[in-house]
C-alpha cells in the first residue's frame, strides 16, 4: 500500500487527482475524486494504454504508463512524472498563456512537433486541450510539449484503432478543436 498525503499533491483534473510518488520522485498517481464514476476515466485510459504498448515506437510525448497501485485513497494509476529540473511538476499551456509566458508563435514549432508525432504513432486523444499539454523546457528557448491526459478512444466500436485512415481523421478533428482553442489566448 501507498501512502499519499497533501505534501505530494500535484493538481486536480475535471476527474483525478495528480500526486507524487512518494517511493519514486519519478513517478506520479492519478487517483479518481468522482466516485460516482467508479474511476472510470483510470479504467479507459489505462485499456488504451495496453492497446499501445506493443504498437508505439515513442514515448518522446506521452508519459509511460507503469499501471495500477494501491494507495490509502483507493486504486490509482502510476505515470511517469513530467517534472523541470529542481522536481517541479511542468506547466500547462494554457498556463503559459495566462501568463503570458509564452505566446502562440513560440508553440508553433513544438504544436508541429506534437501533431506529428500523433499521427506518426495514431494516437487517438479525446480531450485534447492546452490544460492537457504540460510544456517541458530542455533549455533556454528549448521545449517539448508533453499530452498528460485525455489519451484514450471513446468510440464504442474503435474502428480509428485499426484503420489509419479512421485514425488520421480523429486526430485531425481533435487537432483541429485545439488550434480553435489556442486561438482565443
Amino acid at each position: 500500500m501507498i501512502y499519499i498525503n497533501d505534501n505530494l499533491y500535484v493538481g486536480k483534473g475535471s476527474e483525478r487527482y495528480c500526486y507524487r510518488h512518494p517511493k519514486n520522485s519519478g513517478l506520479c498517481i492519478k487517483l479518481d475524486y468522482k466516485k460516482v464514476r467508479k474511476n472510470k476515466q483510470n479504467k479507459n485510459e489505462y485499456v488504451y494504454y495496453k492497446s499501445i504498448e506493443k504498437r508505439i515506437t515513442s514515448w518522446k510525448h506521452i508519459p509511460y504508463c507503469y499501471g495500477w497501485v494501491s494507495t490509502n485513497m483507493g486504486m490509482g494509476l502510476a505515470f511517469d512524472y513530467i517534472h523541470d529540473e529542481q522536481g517541479a511538476p511542468c506547466k500547462s499551456v494554457k498556463y503559459h498563456l495566462d501568463r503570458k509566458t509564452l505566446t502562440r508563435q513560440d508553440l508553433e514549432a513544438p504544436l508541429d512537433e506534437l501533431y506529428s508525432y500523433l499521427m506518426e504513432q495514431k494516437l487517438i486523444v479525446n480531450d485534447l486541450n492546452p490544460s492537457n499539454l504540460l510544456c517541458k523546457f530542455e533549455g533556454k528557448n528549448s521545449f517539448r510539449l508533453y499530452l498528460v491526459d485525455g489519451l484514450a478512444n471513446r468510440d464504442f466500436i474503435k474502428l480509428a484503432d485499426y484503420v489509419p485512415t479512421f485514425a488520421r481523421a480523429k486526430i485531425n478533428r481533435h487537432w483541429n478543436r485545439l488550434l480553435v482553442k489556442l486561438c482565443y489566448w
